[in-house]
């Protein structure tokens, strides 16, 4: 956790965009990790949160085209 948290920080002074993705259950994000303000967060179904969300629009209307995943589980 202290190595993501610190990761998030640095990301987020140096302007990152960085985006969360969470199943629609709403499921608890810790307070170390959780989204700074303005931070999207996709809800998604099973493990593709690119199905049948926002998710490539909100990467595209950034030029995004290179993805760093961090998670509990991640394919």
């Amino acid at each position: 956790m202290p190595a993501t948290s610190g990761v998030l920080g640095g990301a987020h002074a140096a302007g990152v965009y960085v985006g969360y993705s969470t199943p629609p259950s709403g499921s608890p994000v810790l307070p170390e990790v959780a989204p700074a303000p303005g931070d999207p967060v996709v809800l998604g179904q099973g493990q593709d949160r690119f199905f049948n969300t926002n998710l490539d629009a909100l990467l595209q209307a950034q030029g995004i085209t290179t993805v760093a995943l961090v998670g509990w589980r991640a394919d």
